[in-house]
């Protein structure tokens, strides 16, 4: 009998190097009746805002938690013992587990000899998320010149059309469509065309990756800041960068002019009705 874990966490955050998980959870079995076990674990680090949001958990709910190392020798023998691993998206699971292990001083798991079943790759692999599938899936007819670009967004406009019918989404306002679909929802915080330097909740510049994210520009090393400006980073992260290696205490004025602070935008005519009023 094959025996299988079917496993989650909820995390800080999204960055394996610096998040940690603060709930783990493992269903035995597959069954309706398996038993499911959930570990709350305190987390050194602060949750990040836009992760309270998807999961609802904060500090103050993980308060009398235990730390990870404590609850660790509780669930790594469920893991060495099961056959199989079953999750949704479970790279990411997994690899925040393995980090996890690592700061804490186990030795990560051998996943060598298990089967690892990724329920959302197996959906994608029988329900192809291409522009064809898509096309064939919700405007019911096949899709033909694929891949030319007149062809691909007249397919894509259609698509779009049909899928707001298909899931009961034609009453919403664009406003809301966008705010469920955009791929970089936190783009209102960006300084420029990427998410490498940002503004955070208190409106301080801070950088949105590697080792110094969510570090003040302007505080961090100077030899960061000069590795960085002898990179191939995008301009306008190297502008920002050189502000604040050259220009030290004015380096707020700088950025006051140069990427003043956004007035929150009202929505274009439009923007605020259903689809299919207002906006053609």
């Amino acid at each position: 009998m094959t025996r299988i874990v079917v496993f989650d966490v909820e995390s800080t955050g999204k960055e394996r190097g610096t998040d940690q998980i603060i709930e783990l959870g493992l269903q035995h079995d597959l069954g309706a009746d398996a038993e499911v076990t959930t570990w709350r674990i305190k987390p050194s680090v602060a949750i990040h805002p836009e992760a309270i949001v998807v999961h609802g958990i904060t500090a103050e709910d993980l308060a009398d938690c235990p730390m990870f190392s404590a609850v660790a020798p509780e669930f790594i023998p469920l893991f060495e013992a099961a056959d199989m691993i079953v999750g949704y998206n479970i790279a990411f699971d997994l690899d925040m587990l393995q980090a996890e292990l690592a700061r804490a001083g186990f030795p990560p798991l051998d996943l060598s000899r298990k089967l690892i079943v990724d329920v959302l790759r197996l959906w994608h692999h029988v329900e192809p998320r291409t522009l064809v599938a898509a096309h064939a899936k919700f405007c019911g007819v096949p899709m033909t010149d694929a891949h030319q670009a007149r062809t691909d967004v007249a397919a894509t406009a259609s698509v779009l059309t049909s899928m707001l019918g298909v899931f009961g989404l034609a009453d919403k306002a664009w406003l809301e469509i966008a705010a469920i679909s955009d791929p970089f929802p936190t783009r209102s915080s960006w300084l420029g065309p990427s998410s490498h330097i940002q503004r955070d909740a208190s409106g301080a510049v801070v950088f949105g990756f590697g080792k110094y994210k969510g570090v003040q520009v302007d505080q961090v090393d100077g030899g960061f800041l000069r590795w960085l400006l002898s990179k191939d980073f995008p301009p306008h992260v190297k502008d920002i960068c050189r502000a604040a290696f050259e220009r030290h205490g004015q380096f707020n004025d700088w950025i006051a002019k140069r990427y003043p602070r956004p007035v929150k935008a009202q929505p274009e005519d439009g923007l605020d009705e259903p689809f299919g009023q207002g906006v053609s």
